[in-house]
């Protein structure tokens, strides 16, 4: 159940790649706001002093509404932005009066010096889904990557990895390679190796592919999908077409290899497919063709693909897959009949009432 649920978020990410073109490998989750989006929430935002009774703050510096007079009764933290001790003797902490509160929730420790970041990023617009932002703000943020304050990497990393593709592209040819490269290699930061990943394929050289590669290779049980994805997108961006062979060798071609593996290089080629002048999709076309005919059993892995780019000669081909006897996924089933659905030719149409009178759908 967990695989094929799996699946079906894998799938409807495909979906709408063709109306959304953001970067489906590193988005965030989305389960908690981000910091732009509390501070926009926020009906005041202050930066404050803890007070000896260790109950309540004094506001030192108003970064939205007015500065409150008087000590301030303080909340709880918020646990998913924050760290309890200050990294300096004059820290501050942020903090936020949401709607309704009788008390001021802690974000964190900034110093004051950090007021005009917080005032420029209380400012900013959120992005829509698969917006690209301006380069400006795309840049000030990147800034705070890996920022000693976690409150400054928590935003930086949020609002980067929700970019598209192509605007982080465009973004890392403002990045030093060096500290991308690190990143990369810190398994403190794992949760953020697919963002790093993504940009080290942006800046890196033939000896990081190669590290990549022997990475991509290894059976750990601790990565996860997006992480093998974005390894194998990073190495399609320094060798280009040049990679596809060694993917279809090692993770497309294989009947046997796990699912999650052959998912996360169908995502990889996805991504890249969809933006222009990186691979063409004819080529990636010929990958799924081969993919198809060696995989069966779930051939409709890149039924998605297929149909939003409107390749509908597929369809003998996934009616001789879903004819071979083997066992097929079901969410590779469904995948295909919804490909057989949307194709408008009347053979495919045709097609579909024999695989129902052949009790294969």
């Amino acid at each position: 159940m967990a695989k094929f649920c799996q699946f079906l978020v894998f799938a409807c990410l495909l979906l709408v790649a063709k109306a959304v073109p953001a970067c489906v490998i590193c988005a965030p989750s989305g389960e908690q706001p981000t910091l732009l989006a509390r501070l926009q929430a926020a009906q005041g935002v202050v930066l404050a002093l803890p007070q000896p009774d260790g109950k309540s703050v004094q506001a030192q510096l108003a970064i939205k509404g007015k500065l409150p007079s008087g000590p301030l009764p303080m909340g709880p933290w918020v646990d998913a932005l924050s760290t309890h001790k200050p990294l300096a003797p004059d820290d501050l902490m942020l903090m936020i009066l949401q709607e309704g509160s009788a008390h001021w929730w802690v974000l964190g420790y900034l110093p004051a010096a950090r007021a005009d970041w917080l005032r420029w990023v209380t400012g900013q617009s959120r992005l829509a889904p698969g917006e690209a932002g301006t380069p400006q703000r795309n840049n000030r943020f990147a800034q705070g990557l890996e920022d000693a304050y976690p409150l400054v990497a928590h935003s930086a990393y949020d609002e980067i990895a929700s970019l598209p593709f192509s605007a982080l592209r465009l973004l890392a040819r403002e990045l030093d390679p060096v500290r991308v490269r690190r990143w990369a290699q810190n398994e403190q930061l794992r949760a953020r190796f697919p963002l790093y990943y993504l940009l080290l394929g942006f800046v890196g050289k033939e000896s990081d592919a190669q590290l990549l590669a022997d990475r991509a290779l290894e059976r750990d049980s601790n990565r996860s999908m997006p992480e093998l994805s974005a390894m194998l997108a990073a190495l399609i961006s320094i060798r280009g077409e040049a990679a596809l062979g060694w993917i279809e060798q090692y993770f497309l071609l294989e009947p046997s290899l796990s699912e999650p593996r052959v998912q996360a290089a169908l995502m990889a080629l996805s991504v890249h497919a969809n933006e222009a002048g990186t691979l063409s999709k004819e080529r990636v076309v010929t990958s799924y063709a081969r993919y198809i005919e060696r995989n069966p059993h779930r051939c409709g892995f890149v039924a998605s693909d297929l149909g939003n780019w409107e390749r509908w000669e597929f369809a003998a081909a996934f009616a001789k897959a879903l004819r071979a006897g083997k066992d097929q996924v079901f969410s590779s089933r469904y995948s295909v009949v919804f490909y057989l659905i949307r194709n408008p030719r009347p053979e495919a149409k045709a097609l579909l009432e024999t695989l129902k009178v052949e009790k294969l759908l």
